[in-house]
């Protein structure tokens, strides 16, 4: 058994929490997952101490509480530096449904607080200090990326910053749900539009971005595409960096593969 997790589960049972049963759930690239069953039901979260470069923990169980409080998130049981406890709400969806997936954004972004601004640029060079060539090819055309985005009459908002299938829910009763707040933070609504047109063809303007839009009493014209393809860019520029930066750490293949997947949709989407 890791130190991590017998630290976590000494601390929990401290804590008063009690289980009969532990079991790995699959997790994302960065935290790693274990289901808790026994007086309640609930997920284990070990952070990762090596995401601290780019994670605002604490921030996070700010961001968490708030969107559990209006029903977007589990609940946030415990939470150290370390590790969190959140309530067990289901697994995540296979594929996207458009419309839970709209509702939760719209709700998402529209989060009252003061939350920490998330400038995608700035984010994208604290990742690499020396990126590679492939990378630092880009460097030059980030602040006009930054500009095109800065086109949307979108105002900005709370966002998730990593807002795809593994960072959501679906419990019993159908409920869509995110969790995973590390990234979270003031910034465009476009970025956590973005992984959802991942693999789409920029020739087409997409439904889920026209429908969010028009929600938001805004004409899906030209120019809110043009914002939309930059922050494509820039989220496939954000993955790219995340990933070489986490190769460098551990020179896991996974890494190299996300790592090129990125680098591909950054060539299709450039404006």
């Amino acid at each position: 058994m890791p130190e991590q997790l017998k630290h976590a589960l000494a601390r929990l049972k401290t804590a008063g929490f009690c289980w009969q049963r532990i079991q790995p759930l699959d997790g994302g690239l960065g935290n790693r997952l274990w289901r808790l069953q026994g007086a309640g039901d609930w997920v284990l979260r070990l952070h990762n101490p090596e995401l601290a470069f780019c994670v605002d923990r604490e921030q996070e169980p700010r961001a968490w509480r708030a969107c559990a409080e209006r029903g977007l998130a589990p609940s946030l049981c415990h939470w150290e530096p370390d590790f969190s406890v959140s309530q067990y709400a289901g697994s995540s969806p296979s594929q996207p449904q458009e419309q839970p997936l709209l509702a939760l954004m719209l709700a998402l972004h529209q989060l009252p607080g003061h939350w920490n601004p998330v400038d995608p640029v700035v984010r994208i060079r604290q990742y690499l200090e020396t990126p590679s060539e492939a990378l630092r090819h880009y460097w030059p055309q980030l602040p006009q990326l930054a500009a095109q985005l800065a086109l949307s009459k979108l105002p900005d908002g709370f966002c998730h910053h990593d807002l795809h299938c593994g960072n959501l829910l679906i419990d019993s009763k159908g409920q869509w749900r995110v969790i995973d707040f590390e990234y979270a933070g003031r910034g465009s609504p476009l970025m956590d539009l973005a992984p959802w047109l991942d693999g789409t063809d920029p020739g087409l303007t997409s439904p889920l971005w026209r429908e969010y839009l028009i929600q938001r009493g805004l004409s899906p014209d030209q120019q809110e595409w043009t914002a939309m393809r930059a922050a494509m860019a820039l989220y496939g520029l954000l993955g790219a960096a995340w990933s070489e930066r986490m190769d460098r750490c551990h020179s896991d293949r996974i890494y190299s593969q996300w790592r090129k997947h990125y680098l591909e949709q950054v060539r299709v989407w450039l404006p």
